[in-house]
């Protein structure tokens, strides 16, 4: 996790590392980043393969998406670990990050409940602090979600202020085998937190119109013709949407 404002410089120095991205650096700009909070690089040494994750955002354009990691940011501290200098979140922020995250992934990441788990349970967070915070991005249902999926897997004691309520449809957890996650979960759990239907028909349309990283891996242009991926995403969302109704029909 960077913030956005150095995204393009850690894009740079793992490049300079030996790291292959789908799409060149030019990409990484504010516009085409919008709909985009991560992406995925690797290297590649003999038969072995590294990826990194790349993260500079929490959820897809949430109303509070700037204010959200101005934030974060104000309350990371500089430590160390394994001798290089890091940035640490807050234990509150850290709390939100791995909800958020879980949650974006459909609960289906044991690690994450668990850690969630230990947070509670050690009492390294204040979770009147934690509610106070997600009230303000509108992000309550992220945090009765994750902490009732929490207590229902493994016993987690709930906060005091925070009522059990599952998502709903209701994901597999463990040890029940996960759900196949499609593309589309992402977009279904943006719309759930949406405030309004003005906010939800801007991220309908902004998910529609406004391209990501992903056309420009798929159809390779130099950056004079950028423009040309904003009528290219309607075909874009079409393929990767045919593409995911065969996957799941052999799967099937």
């Amino acid at each position: 996790l960077v913030p956005p404002s150095r995204l393009a410089e850690a894009f740079a120095l793992l490049r300079a590392r030996g790291y292959q991205a789908a799409f060149p650096r030019w990409v990484l700009t504010e516009r085409m980043m919008r709909n985009s909070i991560e992406t995925a690089l690797w290297r590649a040494d003999g038969e072995m393969r590294y990826d990194v994750e790349l993260h500079w955002g929490l959820l897809w354009d949430p109303p509070h998406a700037k204010e959200s990691m101005e934030a974060l940011w104000a309350e990371a501290r500089e430590e160390a670990f394994l001798g290089a200098p890091v940035y640490a979140l807050g234990s509150e922020w850290q709390a939100l990050f791995l909800l958020i995250h879980a949650a974006r992934h459909n609960w289906q990441g044991l690690k994450w409940l668990v850690d969630l788990h230990q947070l509670r349970v050690l009492g390294a967070v204040d979770w009147d602090a934690v509610a106070a915070e997600a009230s303000r991005r509108g992000w309550e249902k992220l945090v009765r979600w994750g902490l009732s999926l929490c207590h229902v897997l493994l016993g987690t004691p709930l906060p005091s202020g925070v009522s059990l309520e599952l998502p709903r449809p209701q994901p597999k957890i463990f040890p029940v085998p996960p759900d196949r996650l499609s593309p589309w979960d992402n977009t279904r759990l943006a719309l759930q937190l949406a405030p309004g239907p003005a906010q939800k028909l801007r991220l309908i349309a902004s998910r529609l119109l406004v391209p990501t990283a992903s056309e420009c891996a798929l159809w390779p242009l130099p950056p004079s013709l950028a423009f040309f991926y904003y009528p290219l995403r309607p075909f874009g969302v079409a393929y990767r949407a045919g593409r995911s109704l065969l996957q799941g029909a052999f799967q099937g």
